[in-house]
């Protein structure tokens, strides 16, 4: 089966190129060919098509190859570049080896010819799918540093130390420190006072599961307490030394609001139990949920016998059916309002 094979021939003599085309027909290939010997032609050559490989003769009337090479090179065009020639020595060949060409070949001895081509093509696919891959990984790592940066996260790396590593913007902001203070930190630095003591504890976590979660406080630069929720994560392979990835919220303000609801809670339940009026609350199936202590006196029933029970069940049954109407009419007025 043959294969294409694109080859620029810069070249001054017609059958030099029908010589080589023989040699690479014979190993299989349909070449398609053309030739230049001017700087014009070999850089209209280069813009209108792609080629596999440039083979090119030393030394031509208005041409040669280390201004053909330079030419090449200044295009950033990754293609093989061959000298063949039969008119110069091994201090030239050694030279345009330096600048830059791939190989060089004698034209009285061409049994290297194919291996060359073929090992310089592949060489260069190999370049090029390197660079696929690092354009790849840089625009992967440029997508995630822009995801980081813009986040509302807290983001920040750090050693198994503590030494941070790495912070974004949220991070700063609420921290207060600019980042060069802050990479001059360690995560202990900036711990308060009563964590501290669980880092070790933290540490032995990541080591064990490759993952922590919990609840850290950190002292801002002007001392104010903040509260973060994290789920920091360890990472061993593909990095020199291990690396924790830290992602946490600040949820002080929700952590303040709950304190805030539970003093109040309990504030209104001690206002409740020491009220001098029977308290009784029910759902809307009239169920018992709460009772304070002075109903609980008046109906001579304890608070744990009357809770999850009807209220229906502590009417006496000689009382009028209009307790239990009115009951009734409670209870449909709680579900009309929540449905």
């Amino acid at each position: 089966m043959t294969r294409a094979l694109r080859v620029l021939n810069v070249e001054d003599q017609e059958r030099d190129v029908a010589l080589l085309t023989r040699h690479l027909t014979r190993a299989g290939y349909e070449v398609i060919s053309e030739r230049v010997e001017t700087p014009e032609a070999m850089r209209a050559a280069l813009e209108t098509e792609e080629w596999d490989v440039v083979l090119c003769d030393y030394s031509m009337p208005h041409f040669n190859a280390l201004s053909a090479l330079s030419l090449l090179q200044e295009t950033g065009l990754d293609i093989p570049f061959i000298v063949i020639s039969g008119t110069v020595g091994e201090d030239v060949a050694v030279k345009a080896m330096l600048s830059g060409a791939n190989d060089y070949l004698m034209k009285d001895n061409l049994t290297r010819l194919v291996p060359t081509v073929e090992r310089e093509i592949q060489e260069a696919q190999s370049r090029y799918a390197r660079r696929r891959a690092e354009e790849a990984l840089r625009e992967s790592e440029d997508r995630y540093r822009d995801l980081v940066e813009h986040s509302h996260d807290l983001i920040c790396t750090h050693d198994l130390t503590g030494r941070i590593l790495s912070v974004n913007r949220a991070a700063i902001a609420l921290l207060g420190y600019d980042q060069a203070t802050l990479l001059n930190k360690n995560i202990r630095d900036i711990l308060f006072h009563e964590y501290q003591h669980q880092f070790d504890d933290y540490i032995r976590e990541l080591q064990t599961n490759g993952i922590a979660h919990g609840v850290m406080a950190v002292q801002t630069r002007t001392g104010e307490k903040r509260i973060w929720e994290y789920t920091n994560t360890l990472r061993t392979e593909g990095v020199a030394a291990p690396v924790v990835r830290g992602v946490a919220h600040d949820v002080t303000e929700q952590k303040r609001a709950e304190a805030e609801l539970r003093r109040s809670e309990a504030q209104y339940r001690r206002l409740i139990d020491t009220s001098f009026e029977g308290v009784w609350i029910f759902d809307a199936e009239l169920r018992t949920s709460y009772v304070n202590h002075r109903l609980t006196e008046m109906l001579g029933v304890n608070a744990e016998e009357m809770t999850g029970r009807s209220a229906l069940d502590f009417v006496a049954e000689d009382s009028s059916t209009d307790v239990q109407q009115r009951l009734q009419r409670r209870a449909r007025g709680i579900k009309e309002q929540y449905d």
